[in-house]
C-alpha cells in the first residue's frame, strides 16, 4: 500500500508539473488572487509584467495597478465580480510601441478567489489551446474558441477575427460544452480555470474535476 500510494503519489507530481510548466510557457499573465488581493498564484509571464512595474505590480504580496489610474480601475473591476461573473479592462491603448492594447479580464473563481488574465491581442498563444484539447477533448477550432472567451472576447469578437459566421462560431461552442457538461458560459471558464490552473493556486473547489 505505501508503495502504491508512493506511485500514486509520483504520478500526481508528474501531472501537476507539466499542467506548471504549461502555464509558465502560456504567454498571457495568469494572477490569482483573494478579494483582498492578495496574490496566490502568479505565472512567469506575470512575474516579468510585475518586474517592469508599468502596467501591474506586486506589492506586499498584494496586486496593484502600476499607475494610479490602473490601480482605480482595477478597484472598480474587483468590485464590479461581487455582480456579475466577468470584468474587461484596457490596461494600455493601442499603439503603435508594445505593450500595446493589453487587456485584463477578471473572473470569479468562487467567493474569495478570482483570476486575471492579461492578455495582448497580437500574441496568440498555441500552449493554452493544446491543454483545452487535452484536458477537454476538443477540437483544434473548439480549442480555439473557448482560449477566445477564456481571454475574455465574445463569440462575435471570434466570428469577425476568423471571418466565420456568428452562427458557425456558436455551433463550434455549443459543441465543445456538449462534450464537457457545460451549460453556460460562467460554468465552462470556471471549470477550465479550475482545472487547468496548477494546483495550489486556489483552494478546494466542490465538484472539481480530479
Amino acid at each position: 500500500q505505501v508503495w502504491l500510494g508512493s506511485q500514486h503519489l509520483s504520478s500526481l507530481q508528474s501531472q501537476l508539473d507539466s499542467l506548471t510548466t504549461l502555464w509558465d510557457r502560456f504567454s498571457h499573465a495568469v494572477v490569482v488572487t483573494d478579494n483582498r488581493r492578495q496574490i496566490r498564484f502568479a505565472n512567469r509571464a506575470a512575474e516579468r509584467l510585475f518586474e517592469t512595474g508599468g502596467m501591474i505590480v506586486s506589492r506586499n504580496g498584494a496586486l496593484h495597478g502600476g499607475s494610479p489610474a490602473i490601480d482605480a480601475r482595477l478597484n472598480l473591476a474587483f468590485g464590479s465580480l461581487n455582480n456579475q461573473h466577468r470584468h474587461m479592462i484596457r490596461l494600455t491603448t493601442k499603439g503603435p510601441h508594445p505593450p500595446a492594447g493589453l487587456t485584463a479580464t477578471l473572473f470569479r473563481l468562487d467567493s474569495d478567489q478570482l483570476v486575471m488574465i492579461v492578455t495582448n491581442p497580437d500574441e496568440p498563444d498555441q500552449d493554452f489551446r493544446t491543454m483545452l484539447q487535452q484536458c477537454y477533448q476538443m477540437t483544434a477550432t473548439e480549442a480555439d474558441l473557448v482560449q477566445t472567451i477564456v481571454q475574455g472576447q465574445s463569440l462575435r469578437d471570434y466570428s469577425g477575427e476568423h471571418e466565420v459566421t456568428y452562427e458557425t462560431a456558436r455551433t463550434h461552442l455549443k459543441s465543445a460544452m456538449k462534450k464537457n457538461g457545460w451549460r453556460r458560459q460562467g460554468e465552462m471558464i470556471s471549470d477550465v480555470l479550475h482545472t487547468l490552473l496548477p494546483a495550489g493556486a486556489y483552494g478546494s473547489v466542490p465538484g472539481e474535476r480530479s
